[in-house]
């Protein structure tokens, strides 16, 4: 008997009997004889199986991680074979060492012996090390790729990994509330570089694609709501659930979000369709949450992107960012999803389709409840309420990252200097509700006018009247457009001059609030001083700063004077109770 005749029940029983093989230290001495590991002359270092939705992980000590694929399968996860798992496992290892080559070591293999009849023994061989190249090919015809496939068909495939302290998960930093900003940058950083070198989609529907990926989900996601209902339609699940009593989440919540969503995605197509034809549509990471980002010696390193569904992965670049982003939300850091967004933002620029991500965060939250509602039945009928809740939580998330609060413009100026840029940065997560408002800074939108990274140094040339004219109209109109598709936005620029600050009577759509932050003129010179050694967009230095005549700040309505100096949070709290937003 073949093991492609396996049923999914008798290869489940075959894996469970593999998991506690591969939980014995002796097993690894040869695979760790080839990667040169200091356990291989032991047999007695502990092995720590830790159990996810979709894989077994066997940590060996401190130094080598494994991962095995369960054998699941569901509509959006097809695990269901031998054949299937160690191709997706051979996906997986090829994308994300090309993602983070730092922990992917290689791939493994462990046989399934069988008796002269095709029935699995229990018995299997010690996994040993297949594939160990640092420049895996993604060619599905490579050579490499060939011989794998043509391996034994009674064997399953291990990612074989650098291990990494669970405490160093980025998920993990942020339950000991030590996430911080630094962090959230290098990430934006990295990401901003990631999603320029990832290959283009062009031959694909995506907007049939995104079609697909949310009706499906809350369609999953209602019948879990309703149990009767998946017990007939869904065989594949339903012997699991035919003890449950109610749905594992709220079906009033599911009805409201999947009618929400569709408005949602209706008008999303347009834009959808533009985006891919813009170039915005790449083959991305696909699982971009904090528990597949780990934080190393001040180093972001992403690991496990989807390798079990290409629909899954050839995805817009914002919604790949919104997984991380409603994440960020659902552990209650706004503020810090707010500022991972904006870095984002005015690194590449990528402000005029910023209002999807209602519907692309939306989404993902509704694949964290699908998900939480699906590993609802391999759990004793006594822990049942613990994915239940999860799943409630996440739905209702779900719903709330579809609202649009009305939006709100809050001009933030002031001298060079004033941490205008520094509050307004801070400012911008606490305006309106859920993620946020667009902060729009004068630095950054005069160096992309001009194709220019934001670091780099601009001469005098371009700050004659004219320029900053043509820049102050382009802040304008950028405002003007968030504001049309509902996303506040915190306006941040000097409006020194008379003529700059009537500007602001061209903004529309929305009340303005307009705040000028008071510091003294040596304050000022000390802030340039400090930020001429570090990176910032402002052209602005001190020896420039001291020859200077500062024009005299605005003094009636709508101009609301607020004292700059002090700590960052504490300005940026005083500028919020005088906006009241």
């Amino acid at each position: 008997m073949p093991a492609s005749t396996w049923g999914l029940p008798e290869q489940q029983a075959i894996q469970a009997q593999l998991v506690a093989y591969l939980q014995q230290p002796s097993v690894y001495k040869s695979l760790l004889t080839e990667l040169g590991d200091p356990l291989k002359d032991r047999t007695d270092f502990k092995i720590t199986h830790i159990e996810t939705h979709c894989a077994h992980v066997f940590l060996l000590g401190d130094t080598i991680a494994l991962k095995l694929q369960k054998a699941i399968f569901f509509p959006f996860m097809n695990l269901g074979t031998l054949e299937r798992r160690r191709s997706t496992t051979q996906i997986e290892y090829v994308r994300n060492h090309q993602y983070t080559p730092e922990l992917y070591r290689g791939l493994a293999r462990t046989s399934i012996q069988v008796d002269a009849n095709g029935q699995a023994t229990g018995q299997f061989t010690p996994p040993i090390m297949i594939l160990t190249t640092n420049e895996p090919s993604d060619d599905a015809n490579s050579q490499d790729t060939a011989n794998l496939q043509s391996s034994g068909e009674n064997a399953e495939y291990l990612v074989v990994m650098h291990q990494f302290p669970q405490d160093a998960l980025m998920s993990a930093i942020a339950a000991r509330g030590q996430l911080q900003p630094k962090h959230l940058d290098m990430l934006t950083d990295a990401l901003v570089r990631i999603h320029a070198q990832c290959e283009l989609i062009r031959d694909e529907d995506y907007v049939k694609q995104m079609d697909w990926i949310v009706t499906d989900n809350t369609q999953e996601l209602l019948h879990f709501a309703e149990v009767a209902p998946l017990v007939q339609q869904r065989t594949f699940i339903a012997p699991t659930l035919r003890s449950f009593q109610e749905g594992l989440v709220s079906l009033d919540c599911v009805q409201r979000l999947a009618q929400q969503q569709a408005i949602a995605l209706d008008a999303a197509r347009p834009s959808l369709q533009r985006r891919q034809v813009e170039g915005h549509v790449r083959c991305c990471h696909g699982d971009l949450h904090t528990r597949n980002i780990v934080i190393l010696h001040d180093e972001v390193y992403l690991f496990d992107c989807i390798s079990f569904n290409d629909d899954l992965t050839r995805i817009d670049v914002l919604y790949d960012l919104a997984f991380l982003l409603m994440d960020l939300q659902h552990l209650g850091l706004n503020k810090l999803a707010n500022r991972c967004l904006n870095r984002y933002l005015a690194e590449t620029g990528d402000y005029e389709d910023v209002h999807l991500l209602r519907l692309y965060t939306s989404t993902r939250a509704t694949i964290r409840a699908k998900v939480a509602c699906a590993s609802a039945p391999a759990l004793p009928p006594g822990d049942h309420h613990k994915p239940s809740a999860e799943a409630q939580i996440y739905t209702e998330l779900a719903l709330s990252l579809l609202a649009a609060p009305p939006p709100v413009i809050v001009v933030i100026a002031g001298n060079s200097g004033s941490g205008k840029s520094t509050v307004a940065a801070e400012l911008a997560g606490s305006i309106g509700s859920g993620i946020g408002a667009i902060h729009v800074r004068s630095d950054i939108v005069r160096k992309r006018m001009l194709g220019v990274s934001s670091e780099t140094r601009l001469s005098d040339a371009h700050y004659v009247e004219s320029a900053r004219r043509q820049c102050y109209a382009a802040l304008v109109e950028l405002a003007n457009n968030l504001i049309a598709v509902g996303c506040g936005v915190v306006l941040d620029a000097t409006f020194q001059d008379t003529w700059q600050r009537e500007f602001i009577n061209d903004l529309r759509g929305a009340p303005v609030k307009c705040i000028w932050l008071d510091v003294p003129r040596a304050t000022l010179l000390e802030r340039i001083r400090l930020r001429d050694s570090g990176r910032d967009a402002s052209d602005m230095n001190a020896s420039k700063f001291e020859k200077l005549t500062l024009p005299p700040p605005p003094t009636s309505a709508p101009w609301v004077h607020i004292d700059g100096v002090g700590a960052v949070a504490n300005v940026a709290e005083r500028v919020l109770n005088a906006v009241g937003a």
